[in-house]
């Protein structure tokens, strides 16, 4: 066995980020997709293991081209109309936790309390706060999420600088991280280093 991989919360949101970007995703979703994967992470939730598990279903996401709709672009549509709930709504996701880390975002900004239910858990959410319980496997797909509007109760989730993150998840990640970096040439690499003069 390999020792505990772990990462910063700055970590899990860049790595996060470029992947989503390296699958396709225009740079404002995966703008959403690092910011979803650190709030899950900093809630104690496997966010690295959500983004690797949506990344790597390229045929069911949009951005790949497969014409099915993007669960992350789902969830963040669902947050912009977050201040206008004011009685329970449902929501279709296959990603339960994106559609957690969404509208947890939003209620950070707005100030309110939520809960969502599926049938693996529930999830009673306020600003910088989350408490969950759980039933059965929070990460597999469900058909429906339904929202209430709650009072902002706080329930002081961990918020740790750096988590143990799943090194499949990550290798995952990461391989789709490499795909913006552009590849070394000699053009590059006779630019690279100090040059020849010194101007100190």
């Amino acid at each position: 066995m390999g020792l505990p991989l772990s990462r910063t919360l700055a970590e899990i949101e860049a790595t996060a980020r470029k992947a989503a970007r390296g699958h396709g995703c225009p740079w404002g979703l995966a703008e959403e997709a690092g910011k979803a994967a650190r709030w899950l992470a900093s809630n104690g939730l496997p966010g690295e293991v959500v983004m690797a598990k949506l990344l790597s279903n390229g045929s069911k996401c949009c951005c790949a081209g497969g014409g099915h709709p993007c669960a992350l672009k789902q969830a963040t549509a669902f947050a912009d109309t977050a201040s206008t709930l004011t009685a329970p709504a449902s929501f279709a996701s296959e990603h339960p936790l994106l559609v957690v880390a969404q509208m947890g975002r939003a209620m950070d900004s707005l100030g309110n309390g939520l809960t969502l239910e599926w049938d693996a858990a529930i999830a009673h959410i306020a600003p910088a706060s989350l408490s969950m319980e759980a039933s059965a496997d929070i990460l597999a797909p469900t058909d429906t999420v339904t929202c209430h509007p709650t009072p902002k109760t706080q329930h002081n989730p961990p918020s740790p600088a750096a988590c143990v993150v799943d090194p499949a998840s990550w290798a995952v990640l990461d391989s789709l991280a490499q795909r913006i970096l552009v590849p070394s040439s000699d053009a590059s690499r006779a630019g690279a280093g100090a040059g020849t003069s010194d101007n100190d």
